[in-house]
């Protein structure tokens, strides 16, 4: 059969950072299915949230965005430097439905009962990181869980796929591609105290060349916990076309400013409902 066993389930974690706000806006959540061999894909999980699909690879998150209107899509393959290839997300926050797929005629690549989860985390991706993949109020996120005493800039995080990658004039990231630019504005990034208490830090991205990035991160007490959050601007995917300047300006290295068409602040408040796994076992 060419059926494989499913992921492993972590125990259940929150997936939003305020439940009640997400209850609050219209439309789907993610749902993180599982691949027990219904897609021929070495994806592990997929989802969709809006126009982006999730699929989360031994060690890599692939992140394939449409434009409708131009009736193409581009790929984006996330991977950590230094990070553990092989590394399997596994699904959090059992959903309670399930789907089934029966495609073609061959019977045993037919699933039924698949499960689905609200997030998947990367265990030990890098030496005391983990990698979370979740919805936060309504967009694709996904949390960077560091140990007490881990660097955060020594992280570099390379994007295959990318044409281009700059940091404009308001701090966000810029992933240029063929069919437009995705904007990450400024990550939140908190520190969690042994006792579970929070404290916001600043944390900024830091272009390397045309697809590698890495975070900068000040007033971090190194013997806490680290959270960083990059979050993914949807109403900020622009037509690159319609932006000449922006990418003359990318192509020669300078930081680019882009016009912002909606306001979108950048919160330093630290989320109480996203926190580390369990401590590992020894």
């Amino acid at each position: 059969s060419d059926s494989r066993s499913a992921p492993a389930v972590e125990n259940p974690a929150p997936a939003v950072k305020d439940p009640a706000a997400l209850a609050a806006i219209p439309g789907p959540t993610l749902a993180l299915g599982e691949n027990v061999g219904q897609w021929d894909s070495p994806a592990l999980f997929h989802g969709r949230l809006d126009e982006v699909e999730v699929h989360l690879l031994p060690g890599a998150v692939q992140f394939q965005l449409s434009r409708p209107d131009l009736d193409r899509a581009i790929a984006i393959r996330v991977s950590l430097e230094g990070g553990d290839p092989d590394c399997e997300p596994r699904g959090e926050g059992l959903r309670p439905e399930t789907r089934s797929y029966f495609r073609g005629k061959d019977q045993s690549r037919w699933a039924t009962d698949v499960r689905s989860f609200s997030s998947a985390l990367y265990r030990d991706l890098a030496p005391g990181l983990d990698l979370r993949v979740r919805e936060g109020l309504g967009r694709m996120e996904w949390d960077l869980l560091l140990d007490a005493g881990v660097s955060g800039e020594g992280l570099v995080l390379r994007c295959d796929g990318a044409e281009d990658i700059a940091v404009d004039d308001e701090g966000s990231l810029v992933i240029e591609t063929e069919i437009g630019a995705i904007r990450m504005s400024l990550p939140t990034s908190w520190t969690v105290a042994e006792d579970g208490t929070t404290e916001p830090v600043r944390a900024t991205y830091v272009r390397i060349d045309e697809q590698r990035f890495r975070f900068e991160v000040a007033g971090r007490d190194r013997d806490e916990a680290l959270v960083i959050d990059p979050a993914r601007d949807i109403d900020r995917y622009v037509e690159a076309a319609m932006r000449p300047s922006c990418r003359y300006s990318i192509r020669r290295g300078r930081r680019c400013s882009i016009r912002r068409t909606s306001p979108a602040p950048a919160s330093t408040a630290p989320s109480p409902s996203i926190s580390r796994p369990p401590a590992r076992s020894s």
